[in-house]
């Protein structure tokens, strides 16, 4: 029997292919680690052990290479990855280049949701703290649920998070609300010094936040009119 491919790229329509409301499409990497891959994934974990950013380059052509590790640029201190797919996901030149760089950072995560616990459960495995935001009590697991580099914020004015996010801060919206998620958006890109910034949506709600955002920029709408400034709950 053919053995399956190490290395393959899939691309999933959202709608059709998993009942995703909100369309729009994905493709996933997938690779398969055998016995042959220790040496560079033992050498690629004692760089991270030591805080040793790493780039790794992995091909997915019908007969890849093996997996290389190199070097960054001197003065590269932000992790990043980049899908190089030939021409339209064409397997035969894909290139994954991912620069790994193992450093604590902050994220903060709007929305207690599906999402955002599936988020949190990503999260929990790697070198961060997460400060969890939502405005619904009983929308967050119980405390002991919690992972340890998790703090949990029941909060009704979730913009008091990013306030007190330090530049270079992750911000992840998934919240329920689309009024929400358009004010925190605002909020965000005015404050400019984040290290990343996603949030969940279609191209559609995209283009309807980027008409919003222009227009409230034009009539001069200032901050206080963004998120709902509500009495702060604390956590039981």
């Amino acid at each position: 029997m053919r053995s399956p491919r190490k290395r393959k790229l899939e691309h999933f329509a959202l709608g059709p292919s998993l009942g995703q409301c909100c369309g729009s499409a994905v493709v996933l990497a997938f690779e398969r680690l055998e016995v042959s891959e220790l040496n560079w994934v033992t050498t690629l974990a004692k760089c991270t052990a030591q805080g040793i950013s790493t780039v790794r380059r992995v091909s997915f052509a019908p007969k890849p290479d093996t997996v290389m590790l190199s070097d960054p640029e001197a003065g590269t201190t932000d992790a990043d990855c980049l899908l190089w797919d030939g021409a339209g996901f064409d397997e035969s030149g894909a290139l994954l280049t991912e620069t790994i760089a193992p450093r604590d950072f902050n994220v903060v995560l709007f929305g207690a949701g599906h999402v955002g616990a599936a988020l949190v459960r990503v999260l929990a495995t790697l070198p961060c703290h997460v400060t969890w935001v939502d405005e619904r009590d009983a929308a967050f697991p119980a405390a002991q649920f919690v992972p340890d580099n998790v703090t949990i914020e029941p909060n009704d004015t979730p913009d008091e998070a990013l306030d007190q996010a330090p530049p270079g801060t992750y911000f992840v919206v998934v919240t329920h609300n689309h009024a929400v998620d358009l004010a925190l958006t605002r909020c965000i890109l005015r404050r400019g010094d984040f290290g990343f910034f996603g949030m969940i949506g279609s191209y559609t709600k995209k283009k309807q936040f980027e008409h919003r955002l222009v227009a409230r920029d034009r009539s001069g709408e200032d901050r206080a009119d963004g998120v709902p400034n509500r009495h702060r709950r604390h956590r039981r």
